[in-house]
Parts: C-alpha cells; structure tokens; sequence
C-alpha cells in the first residue's frame, strides 16, 4: 500500500526532488550485467580482456560500461589506447 502526501514545496525544489528521485530511480534500474562489466574491466584492467572473459565482444561491453557512466553521470574510468 502505497501513501501518497501533498507537500507544499515551491516549484523550483519540486523540479529539483522530481529530477533526484528519477535519477534515484534510474540507478537503481541499472542492471547486474553493467555492474558487472564494470567490475571486470577494473579487475583486468582491459577491455578487451574483459570482453573475452564475458563472452561479449568489445563493442558490448564497452556500451554497458557507457551507459552506467551516463546513467551515474560520472567517467569511471580513465581510457587510453592501451589500457583502462
């Protein structure tokens, strides 16, 4: 059972609280595989170690960690040409 309270918020901290609890929302969304992916590019170091030891190519896995990174709106990992 869900209750719901009428709160008297200005417009602007409405928005604000709107914005935060999508994205609260959205988080809590991401799926197990991004986490995943995530944590074994940090444990290998590479991605395409990484993809290897998922069984998704390198395209795949680079997308998953893309979309976390946006959807926590932060970069996760400093890439270079060799390594992560």
């Amino acid at each position: 059972m869900t209750t719901k309270v009428a709160v008297d918020i200005p417009r602007d901290n409405r928005d604000y609280c709107e914005r935060l609890i999508t994205k609260i929302r959205t988080m809590a969304q991401s799926s197990l595989t991004e986490l995943e992916a995530v944590l074994t590019v940090a444990r290998l170091g590479k991605f395409r170690t990484a993809a290897l030891d998922l069984g998704v190519s390198t395209t795949a896995l680079s997308n998953a960690v893309g979309k976390l990174e946006r959807t926590l709106g932060v970069r996760l990992f400093n890439r270079t040409t060799r390594s992560v």
